[in-house]
């Protein structure tokens, strides 16, 4: 933040930051004055003291921008003086005279121009013996950045017009990227030229009691401040975070799915969890259920958790979101509590509980939380069961955990808010707070596909990525440590029976979804003998059917326990007890129907409306309640929470509300029969899957109503229609032959359309989501049809790929290779053959780069394609094309900043090729000698004469996108060449004034003053000279 403001009749200017609120952090000698004006976004802000030490010792101030925008308050921190180190990565935000553009106009033209500058700080440096024990001693920033080697230091005070650091007074120095220590106060010659001194923020220690406290309180620090570098004592997580810690780490190692088993718990997550991949999804899609990661390769998932920027994990209904999170936050606080140093410390929190603390579902009177404080609720009300002994305060969460560590917010289960506008409300809340390089917070956010670009709201800066299910390896390897670690005698074939049966029903599919395969395991476990069944709503039937078996048997521990406690009522309240306990799935049913159709009312509020709920006469209300509470819980449907209960998974709630829609509804589907929408939106479809599971469960008139209404989408409702039926089958809902074959010849016609359009592309995809044989014969047909544009049989062989892969990567193979497709066509089959994990793909990419006929662009794209995918092939390509004199300059220059970037040397055994050729001047072969990288080609291109003008230039723009050292002397040759055209001439020299460049005004000059110069480049450039405040009769 730049400070003007006058004193001693002199206008002056400092540095501050933006603080907290309004505020801005200063020196007192900068506050020190009147007329105060704060510079930000162009606008001048009217500035007043808020509180002032009024000393030199404490050299500290604070001003509030009158009508300044309101930030979150940064965190601060105290120098650890009694512990000798050196605190890096710190740095100084000013705004020093040395750093101002136009540097050789009048003072009143100059443009202060931010400086970062990089340095550190000794922390036992400058105590003064003499000094009063506990007394903050001045501090040294030390710079370490090349910028500032060259800069002047002298003594005494910044704001002097004679000092190169005037304007630097009361910049805050921060260490790690998020913590304020202190603020720039004056020169410290003694202690080095790159030295300045420091007012470190524990000095306001020193200051009257009351003073101090308003320094505080400005500043937003209400707990102990943390003190930098830690002391052995001050390096453990504070009594707080060690709390949270401890709590996590069981938090993390529960499973995230229900149903206990007969011999015990679910095992732990760490005992069944695989690695999970991901594959980066795109944005602008019809809706956020359409990314196309077909072609894409599969990473890692902890790639998520190492992006910068927010990211979104989707996955479809029970596809690992949750159990991702928590093996997760087991890795990062089982790291933390060993010593180890982590990039970020995760705290998840359901979106759900988030939303209900700031956005417009909180209770009625209940004030709309910071999202701090809402954080430390949610993160509280999870983490009570696993052992959290105090309640997370908020200002545990409004700075960095551990030094130079972000939290790392964990969002779970954005599709579990059902109200499509609340969970707008949220997304904007999190886009709201989550900005700018120093906050503390990072974020990443689960969900299902959404509708109509609600993720759009987070901004275009996030990341997209699609969590991939079960292959057939990772499902054989999950069935193996399952049964292993439920205390299967032979685990290896347990699961291989397992997988047969999984295999005779067909199944294979539907259990590449985690819950699904966790489902499966424990009703093999419970009944090894028995078939397993053969959809989703059947599996999810007969699990359920399960856990109430096992709960509400005459001698299960559960009933026991109720009959005891309520013997004391009498025994027509046992009774009662009893035929309530019998009937607790339509009291489940009951709660969901409600909570599915919007009712935000307690659940013992829903619960009380149901006939088998009412409480029997002659006993309390709340003992019967507490009753009830109590059979929820042992149900293992649901789980207790702040609000009511929640249930176990989100799929429950879908399924029992589907139950209660078929039992209670004559035609639950008729919103879509009858055409009043034309197909269930995104966060409909896991819903209505499980209402035609009921449907064709209940047989008769209810499956020829799911049967009709499935193959009315399939042939009536077009595209939308037939990707519903798709989702359908990929969910493992029952849909009928016909519906398939409607829909796969619907995707059909709708892919062989002459017509381009978004739709054509995603009927491809989901022909190959819905995988049955004709699917594959009509992809396959797309991908053969030579008549068809390229890149529509490229994109269908890449989806037949996913369902037939040896001939989809053998068609791709085909096409890269085919001399008749354009050489762009051949470029992108070879790289989707190359991400599909093909090894031919970096074969024929190399080969592209080869052919002089299919034209500069390809070949360097190809190159370029090779080095994405870390194949070294892909840099000895870029060396060859950017020594090529059969290369145009265009693609030289490309392949020549590829190879700056990657900053790979150009292999000196093809000096003698490249030189042989005549083409390039001797100037070029003494860059070669002097650096052999990727520059030395660019600055070649721009000095060579026998260059058309425009692309020289280009290539030194290029250069000069490097700060490269060469950057300079490239202009100036620019800027002197009599063969160049004269308007590249004039942008050389202007582009070094620019930059700063000493030569700048030179150069102009020459050209303005030439006596040999065309007139009319004379009189420019004079008149670029004036327009850069050059004084008449000046000389450079």
């Amino acid at each position: 933040m730049l400070i003007r403001y006058t004193r001693d009749g002199l206008r002056r200017r400092g540095s501050g930051l933006r603080i907290a609120a309004d505020l801005v952090l200063t020196a007192d000698h900068c506050a020190d004055g009147t007329d105060h004006q704060l510079v930000f976004g162009g606008t001048q802000h009217a500035a007043e003291v808020v509180v002032r030490s009024r000393t030199e010792t404490v050299d500290v101030a604070i001003l509030r921008g009158i009508g300044l925008p309101q930030v979150e308050p940064m965190q601060v921190a105290l120098v650890n003086g009694s512990v000798a180190a050196r605190m890096d990565t710190c740095q100084a935000l000013g705004f020093p005279v040395w750093k101002d553009r136009q540097d050789d106009q009048p003072p009143a033209r100059r443009r202060p121009t931010l400086a970062q500058c990089d340095g550190y700080v000794p922390t036992a440096e400058g105590h003064d013996p003499g000094r009063p024990v506990g007394a903050a001693p001045l501090l040294t920033f030390k710079m370490t950045g090349p910028a500032v080697q060259q800069i002047i230091t002298t003594t005494g005070e910044l704001d002097r017009s004679a000092s190169q650091w005037a304007g630097m007074s009361g910049a805050a120095v921060i260490a790690d990227s998020s913590s304020v220590i202190g603020v720039i106060r004056s020169h410290n010659l003694a202690e080095g030229g790159m030295s300045l001194s420091m007012t470190s923020l524990q000095s306001i220690r020193d200051l009257p009691p009351d003073v101090a406290a308003e320094f505080w309180k400005a500043l937003h620090v209400t707990d102990p401040v943390p003190w930098l570098p830690a002391s052995s004592e001050a390096a453990r997580p504070s009594s707080q975070l060690d709390d949270y810690l401890r709590a996590a780490e069981k938090a993390a190692q529960s499973h995230p799915y229900f149903g206990p088993l007969s011999r015990g718990p679910l095992p732990p997550l760490r005992a069944v969890y695989l690695r999970q991949f991901v594959s980066r999804g795109a944005h602008g899609n019809a809706d956020d259920s359409l990314l196309d990661v077909s072609g894409l390769s599969l990473v890692l998932a902890t790639e998520v958790f190492k992006s910068p920027e927010t990211s979104v994990v989707l996955a479809g209904p029970g596809g690992g979101k949750s159990s991702l999170l928590r093996s997760m936050l087991a890795e990062a606080v089982g790291n933390v509590r060993s010593g180890l140093k982590v990039p970020a410390l995760p705290v998840i929190v359901s979106a759900a509980d988030l939303a209900g603390l700031v956005t417009d579902t909180r209770p009625e009177g209940q004030p709309r939380l910071t999202l701090p404080a809402a954080i430390a609720a949610a993160a509280t009300e999870q983490l009570v069961m696993f052992g959290l002994q105090e309640e997370l305060s908020p200002s545990l969460f409004r700075r960095r955990p551990l030094s130079g560590v972000p939290w790392l917010v964990l969002i779970d289960g954005l599709d579990e808010i059902l109200d499509a506008y609340v969970r707008l409300q949220l997304l904007t809340t999190l886009r709201s707070n989550i900005s700018g390089s120093m906050h503390s917070y990072r974020l990443v956010v689960t969900t299902r596909p959404l509708p109509f670009h609600e993720l759009d709201t987070l901004g275009p800066d996030h990341s997209r990525f699609q969590l991939a299910g079960f292959d057939p390896d990772d499902l054989s390897a999950f069935a193996e440590r399952w049964f292993r670690a439920v205390g299967s005698a032979d685990p290896e074939r347990a699961a291989a029976h397992f997988l047969r049966l999984i295999a005779d029903r067909k199944l294979t599919d539907l259990a590449s979804t985690p819950l699904v395969a966790t489902m499966l395991c424990q009703l093999h476990s419970e009944a090894p003998d028995s078939p397993l069944p053969r959809s989703r709503g059947a599996i999810y039937r007969e699990f359920i059917d399960m856990l109430q078996d096992r709960a509400q048997a005459g001698g299960s521990g559960s009933r026991l326990q109720a009959r005891a406690s309520l013997r004391r009522y009498g025994d027509r309240t046992v009774a009662r007890a009893d035929r309530t306990l019998d009937h607790l799935h339509d009291l489940v049913r009951h709660i969901a129907a409600a909570e599915y159709g919007g009712d935000r009312r307690h659940t013992m509020d829903i619960v009380a409306t149901h006939p088998e709920a009412a409480v029997p006469q002659g006993m309390p209300h709340s003992a019967w309640i507490a009753f009830l509470g109590s059979a929820l819980r042992s149900s293992g449907l649901l789980v207790s929470h702040a609000d009511g209960y929640t249930f176990a998974h989100h799929t429950l709630l879908e399924f029992f509300a589907a139950e209660a829609a078929v039992r209670e509804t004559a035609v639950p589907l008729r919103q879509y029969v009858d055409g009043e929408r034309s197909t269930p939106s995104p966060d409909a479809e896991s819903y209505v899957g499980f209402v035609l599971d009921e449907l064709m469960f209940a047989g008769g008139a209810g499956a020829e109503a799911a049967c009709t209404f499935l193959e009315l989408l399939a042939s009536d409702r077009g595209f939308r229609g037939s990707r519903f039926v798709a989702v359908q089958l990929q969910l493992g809902t029952q849909v009928p032959p016909a519906a398939t074959q409607s829909a796969v010849e619907t995707l059909a016609a709708i892919a062989r359309d002459d017509n381009p359009g978004a739709e054509r592309a995603a009927a491809i995809d989901t022909l190959a989501d819905i995988g049955v044989p004709r699917a594959g014969e009509v992809l396959e047909d797309l991908a053969c049809d030579a008549s068809r544009p390229a890149y529509q049989r490229i994109h269908a062989a890449a989806a037949l790929a996913a369902t037939a892969r040896l001939r989809g990567l053998q068609l791709l193979d085909t096409m890269a290779r085919d001399p008749a497709l354009h050489g762009g066509s051949r470029l992108r089959a070879a790289s989707r053959l190359a991400a599909l994990g093909d090894a031919r793909g970096a074969a024929r990419l190399e080969e592209l780069t080869t052919h002089a006929l299919l034209g500069d662009h390809v070949r360097v794209q190809s190159a370029e394609q090779l080095v994405s995918i870390g194949d070294a092939r892909g840099v000895a390509s870029l060396d060859r094309l950017a020594l090529n004199p059969d290369v145009g300059v265009e693609g030289r220059i490309r392949a020549a900043e590829l190879l700056a970037r990657h900053g790979d040397s150009l292999g000196s055994g093809l000096l003698h090729e490249a030189t042989a050729t005549g083409y390039l001047n001797r100037s070029y072969q003494r860059a070669r000698r002097k650096d052999s990288t990727g520059f030395s080609v660019l600055e070649a291109i721009a000095r060579d004469g026998r260059i058309d003008g425009a692309l020289r230039f280009k290539a030194a723009m290029r250069l000069a996108a490097f700060e490269d050292l060469s950057t300079d002397r490239v202009f100036v040759h620019l800027a002197r060449d009599s063969g160049l055209a004269p308007e590249y001439r004039m942008q050389a020299a202007d582009h070094l004034i620019s930059m700063g460049s000493p030569n700048g005004f030179q150069v102009l000059f020459e050209l303005a003053h030439g006596r040999k110069l065309d007139r009319e480049l004379r009189t420019n450039a004079a008149m670029l000279l004036q327009l850069h405040g050059w004084r008449p009769g000046r000389r450079p």
